[in-house]
């Protein structure tokens, strides 16, 4: 059922954008929209173009049995949390009978009623109403942040702002542990046992900045990557 997980998420996302003004959401930009939410909600970082190409596989697969899969499993939950699901059973179960029931995955009658043709046209639009109002209720309910000068700071949602890209789902961590320093001599690159301390990555002019945690950059949304020696020789202290 990944397949339909996927699609599920992008149709969601579209519906989301729509409700804010957005009416013609770009592929890249609900992919982006995805991404953020999953990595936010489980931590775990997968580029937009990712996300794209599991929605190619998953509509080339469309109106066959066939199903893709979705390898990193903390994607799988994100994306169920995203659709408002607890766990994958649930959301099967949901599901289960809708794509049993879809003529797509099975031989085409030659003929159809009326009455099924109206009947599909109503259940359609009643799934895009309810998607539409469980958007709006959890673009109003959600908590956002938004990122100012060195750190994010919780904000109140605005549709200009969120279009721009310029608003995130709100997470505690993000807001406690993420900075943007500017590292020397004595900075604490690695910890005791070596795990990282501090990201960089460059900024829209091409200057490199420097983070206290992994993530993607406020600006840029490209993903940060860990410091290494010959960074720190190179572009911060010559004596390392």
């Amino acid at each position: 059922m990944h397949k339909t997980l996927i699609l599920k998420a992008f149709k969601k996302a579209e519906a989301d954008r729509i409700l804010l003004g957005d009416k013609k959401p770009s592929l890249t930009n609900k992919a982006e929209d995805i991404a953020d939410y999953v990595s936010q909600e489980t931590g775990f970082v997968l580029g937009e173009r990712s996300y794209r190409d599991y929605r190619k596989d998953a509509e080339a697969l469309k109106i066959s049995e066939g199903d893709i899969n979705i390898k990193q499993h903390k994607v799988v939950c994100g994306l169920l949390k995203y659709l408002g699901f607890d766990n994958y059973e649930e959301f099967k179960k949901v599901n289960e009978a809708t794509i049993n029931n879809n003529p797509n995955l099975k031989v085409k009658n030659k003929t159809s009623s009326k009455f099924d043709v109206k009947h599909k046209i109503t259940l359609g639009i009643l799934c895009s109403l309810i998607i539409i109002f469980l958007s709006f209720k959890y673009l109003n309910t959600q908590r956002w942040m938004s990122w100012e000068n060195d750190h994010y700071i919780e904000t109140n949602f605005d549709p200009e702002n969120y279009e721009l890209g310029n608003l995130k789902l709100y997470n505690p961590d993000r807001i406690d542990n993420f900075r943007k320093i500017i590292p020397n001599c004595d900075t604490q690159f690695y910890t005791e046992t070596g795990n990282t301390n501090v990201w960089y990555g460059k900024n829209e002019t091409g200057v490199l900045e420097y983070f206290t945690a992994l993530g993607k950059h406020p600006t840029t949304g490209k993903t940060l990557k860990e410091i290494t020696d010959y960074m720190i020789k190179k572009h911060i202290c010559e004596e390392y």
